[in-house]
């Protein structure tokens, strides 16, 4: 027996539509479905087998798990409101059996390992495990209704399978509170109880039925922007933390809100909004007061995302595999020159990003942008010819710097360059 309880809140959830459809049948396309509305998310250059899918409960992120035959199982995370992969990386489970969001919107994803032992971890959207490497645990696991906390303990059937009982924060993977296999004993978890403040486990064991309370906060609950009453024609934006809700703007009349955002720093809020008959408006406003401190209208439809410098990324498509991308301040100045014509990824420390040209966008220059300034730090512009696209970038671990395999349009010859924040560009391999 395999002991796995996953409950997670998909209220606000959009749907993911796989075409052609079925989770058995080899997919060609998955899109965001919600309402009436339907994105295109990725058409897939083969088709895939998709195992699983997720969408987070704030309907900016979504995930699928997907394999080719006789592959090892890959997670591509998706940014819904851009509608683009943000990035695809090996899954930890080999027979994934879930996926989820956290409130946070980390990745939750568990599976099997044998008869009686499942995976269960916690990933950033890059792919990097949240969970507590020393954290104390087994192969049983339960998440709570709220999808903000975990308990890991050894499975009943199979206890040597195990060290322990640990309860852990999904919002950032902060061990709460924990009791180690000397204390826990011969004891066996049979049960769990969520309450407010943590998990009761019901223990078994050759002295007869005990109880465990492991209490603990899982951290403040995340903020969110939300439009009131709908994003359709919202009359005031509202900063939401938990069962909180503050009003920092009001609107004379009802506005469609495209997008909003908040910094890392809980301080700006930036909110793409549209008035009947008006082209859309791109306002920061500080949370604190209310004020709108900048206001621009971008062209075409715009997203936007902040920085961990608490600078405003402004992005929108020009075209399939295509965008324009802009850095810009709390005051409504870009910060740099721009970069038009290619596709980005951004590094998992979110300080830097790379912008690049794939096949089906413009001959552009490899940059390096410094997130904080604007400024390209390194560049490669051997690109611009058109005879070389980029694809597979992986980041270093402090995220300074990036490594792109560049391939020829003709012959498909390959080489690996990199880039880094020190200003260098070198390629990882000789010709």
């Amino acid at each position: 027996m395999i002991l796995l309880t996953l409950l997670v809140d998909v209220s606000r959830a959009a749907d993911l539509e796989l075409v052609p459809s079925g989770f058995d049948e080899s997919s060609v396309e998955v899109a965001l479905v919600d309402g009436h509305a339907r994105r295109v998310l990725e058409r897939f250059p083969s088709p895939r087998i998709v195992l699983q899918t997720a969408t987070s409960s704030d309907g900016r992120y979504a995930a699928i798990i997907w394999e080719t035959l006789d592959a090892t199982p890959n997670i591509t995370v998706y940014d819904a409101l851009a509608g683009k992969a943000v990035n695809t990386f090996e899954s930890p489970a080999y027979r994934p059996v879930s996926l989820a969001f956290s409130t946070a919107n980390a990745v939750i994803i568990a599976g099997t390992c044998g008869t009686s032992c499942a995976t269960f971890d916690l990933l950033d959207r890059a792919g990097h495990s949240l969970w507590p490497p020393n954290a104390p645990g087994g192969a049983a696991y339960d998440v709570s209704p709220d999808s903000r906390m975990a308990v890991s303990y050894p499975n009943p059937d199979s206890p040597a399978e195990g060290s322990g009982v640990a309860l852990v924060s999904l919002d950032d993977g902060h061990l709460i509170a924990s009791m180690d296999a000397t204390t826990l004993g011969d004891r066996t978890v049979a049960s769990v109880a969520w309450t407010s403040s943590g998990a009761r486990l019901s223990l078994q064991g050759p002295a007869g039925k005990s109880e465990l309370t492991l209490m603990g906060q899982a951290g403040p609950p995340p903020a969110r922007i939300d439009a009131y009453p709908s994003a359709d024609a919202a009359t005031e934006m509202r900063l939401t933390r938990g069962a909180n809700s503050t009003k920092f703007v009001s609107y004379s009349a009802p506005v469609r809100v495209l997008d909003a955002s908040m910094s890392a720093n809980g301080k700006y809020a930036a909110v793409s909004s549209q008035a009947l008959g008006a082209a859309p408006t791109l306002t920061v406003y500080e949370l604190g007061t209310g004020k709108a401190l900048s206001s621009v209208r971008p062209d075409g439809r715009t997203t936007s995302s902040w920085s961990t410098k608490d600078t405003l990324i402004l992005e929108w498509s020009c075209g399939t595999d295509c965008h324009t991308l802009e850095v810009r301040g709390v005051d409504g100045k870009p910060l740099g020159k721009g970069f038009a014509g290619g596709v980005t990824s951004t590094a998992p420390s979110g300080d830097y990003l790379l912008f690049y040209p794939n096949e089906g966008s413009d001959p552009v220059p490899v940059e390096l942008v410094d997130l904080a300034t604007g400024a390209a730090v390194a560049q490669f512009a051997g690109t611009n010819s058109g005879a070389l696209v980029g694809t597979n970038v992986t980041w270093s671990a402090d995220g300074r710097a990036a490594t792109i395999t560049l391939v020829e349009r003709t012959g498909g010859a390959q080489r690996a360059l990199r880039l880094s924040a020190d200003g260098t560009c070198a390629w990882l391999d000789h010709p």
